[in-house]
C-alpha cells in the first residue's frame, strides 16, 4: 500500500539523482515532502468528513490549530501512518462537533488551559521521533519558542474575541489542550497500548 513515507522517499532519491549537491539535504528534503504529502491527505479526509456533520469551519481550524502544534512541538505517534490518520481525524471531527453542539469554554476554563499547556510545552517540546536526527538543541529550542509564542498568540487572540457560545474560540483550546496532553509519557502509554492491541501479532511455524 501507499504512504507518504513511500511517495517522499521516491521523490527524495529522484531529486538526489538529477541534482547531487543536496544529498547532503537528503533527510530534510524527505521530511519535508512526507510532511506535506501527509498533510494534504489528512486535510482531504477530515474537510470531506466535516463538510458532510456541517461542522466545517469548526474542523478547519481544529486543524489547522493542531497542525501548527504538531509541525513545532511533536507528540505521540503510531507506528502506522493509517493509524495516524484515522486516530488524528476522529479526534479533530470529535472535538469539532463537541465545541458547536455541547461545549462552550469560559474565559476563566481557557486560561486553565493555557497555563497547563505553557507549562507542559515548555517542559516537554519538543517530542521527536522519526525526525530526531534532523534536529540539533539550537534547533529544539526554536521549535519550543515557537510553539510557546503561537500559544500565548492563540491567547491574546481570545483575550480580544473570546466569547462563551463562540464555538471555534472552544475548538481553539480544546485542541491546544489535546496537543499539550499528546507530549506527555501518559499518552505515549497509552498510544503504545493501542498500537499493540490494533496490531496484527506475526505466527511463526
Amino acid at each position: 500500500m501507499v504512504t507518504p513515507n513511500m511517495i517522499s522517499n521516491q521523490i527524495t532519491d529522484y531529486v538526489i539523482k538529477h541534482v547531487p549537491e543536496y544529498r547532503l539535504n537528503k533527510d530534510n528534503i524527505r521530511y519535508g515532502i512526507e510532511w506535506i504529502t501527509s498533510l494534504t491527505i489528512q486535510i482531504a479526509i477530515v474537510l470531506i468528513i466535516a463538510a458532510s456533520m456541517g461542522v466545517f469551519n469548526e474542523a478547519t481550524i481544529t486543524l489547522l490549530t493542531g497542525a501548527i502544534l504538531r509541525t513545532f512541538g511533536g507528540g505521540a505517534h503510531f507506528k502506522s501512518y493509517f493509524k495516524c490518520v484515522i486516530y488524528s481525524s476522529f479526534i479533530i471531527i470529535f472535538i469539532s462537533y463537541l465545541a458547536q453542539k455541547y461545549v462552550h469554554l469560559s474565559f476563566s476554563s481557557i486560561l486553565i488551559i493555557y497555563i497547563l499547556s505553557m507549562f507542559i510545552y515548555f517542559r516537554k517540546a519538543p517530542v521527536l521521533h522519526k525526525t530526531k536526527s534532523l534536529f540539533n538543541k539550537k534547533k529544539k529550542y526554536l521549535f519550543k519558542n515557537i510553539s510557546l509564542t503561537f500559544i500565548t498568540l492563540l491567547f491574546i487572540i481570545t483575550i480580544f474575541f473570546s466569547s462563551n457560545e463562540n464555538p471555534i474560540i472552544t475548538c481553539i483550546w480544546i485542541s491546544v489542550l489535546f496537543q499539550s496532553v499528546s507530549l506527555t509519557n501518559g499518552h505515549h502509554i497509552v498510544t503504545d497500548w493501542l498500537d499493540k492491541r490494533t496490531s496484527r501479532e506475526e505466527k511463526y511455524l
